[in-house]
Parts: structure tokens; C-alpha cells; sequence
């Protein structure tokens, strides 16, 4: 078994209480990991966010494994700041 290289774990509080994970890892592994938390928001109404520090998926297959992690843990997602979809598909096209 390989062990993690954990970076950084935070309990923080706002409107809501979370755990902020921050792993020394590709995301490949924090989205696998991410995977396995991800239903302790269903079963407890706790939010996890995992940080990871290399990426090494394309935007689509991250996108995909994002969607997955919120369909497991019943949430939808966040941004602090006021964004718009469609600037965010014209980004990501522009890639």
C-alpha cells in the first residue's frame, strides 16, 4: 500500500463545516482518493475538498471526474466569486 503524501488537513468553519485536504500528489490520485470521502457529505453533511499539487489529466477527464465526485457526495459546484458558465465553456474552448 502506498503511502499518501498529506500536505496539509484543516477543519474549517463558514456557513458550513468542512475538511480541506491538501495532497502532495497527481490528481489523478487526490480525485481517486476524493472518490472514497466523497459520500461522508450524504451520510454526515460534512464537505471535503481535496487539493492536489500536479496535474496530469486533461480538462474534459478532470471535468468528468469532478461531476462524478458530486453525483457520490449530493453536492453541486461552488465559486466564491460570481462567474459565468458561458466564459467558462469559452475558456476551455480556447484551450
Amino acid at each position: 500500500m502506498k503511502k499518501l503524501k498529506v500536505k496539509k488537513v484543516e477543519l474549517r468553519h463558514d456557513s458550513d463545516d468542512w475538511i480541506y485536504i491538501q495532497l502532495d500528489e497527481k490528481a489523478s490520485k487526490a480525485l481517486e482518493i476524493w472518490k472514497r470521502l466523497a459520500p461522508l457529505h450524504k451520510e454526515f453533511g460534512l464537505y471535503i475538498v481535496v487539493h492536489w499539487t500536479r496535474r496530469d489529466l486533461p480538462k474534459n477527464k478532470l471535468a468528468d471526474e469532478l461531476v462524478e465526485i458530486m453525483q457520490l457526495s449530493g453536492t453541486g459546484p461552488y465559486w466564491k466569486e460570481p462567474t459565468s458558465a458561458v466564459e467558462i465553456i469559452r475558456e476551455a474552448r480556447e484551450e
